[in-house]
């Protein structure tokens, strides 16, 4: 059975391990290995007991296409707000 990422573990809940909360992309440059054909995106791991880690995302050729029209579509969006296009909060996203 696979641990629900919801719940802390037994261990966890003593003080033991501290799990991922969420992870937010550095201000750094993205680095390409065109022998690989991915992407290695910076990335810093935020723990539920406050401490950081960095890391990096390695992302393939689709999923940089595939989260390039996702991010320019939340720009977008986020410009139609701010431009009054866009009057009713909703779920765009």
């Amino acid at each position: 059975m696979y641990p629900n990422p919801n719940f802390p573990s037994h261990r966890e809940q003593a003080g033991a391990i501290p799990r991922v909360t969420h992870t937010t992309p550095m201000t750094r440059d993205l680095v390409y290995d065109h022998r690989a054909q991915q992407a290695a995106m910076p990335v810093l791991l935020h723990h539920s007991d406050s401490s950081t880690d960095e890391s990096v995302l390695i992302l393939t050729p689709s999923e940089m296409q595939l989260y390039a029209i996702q991010i320019e579509r939340a720009i977008k969006i986020r410009e139609d707000y701010r431009a009054g296009l866009r009057n009713l909060p909703r779920d765009d996203l």
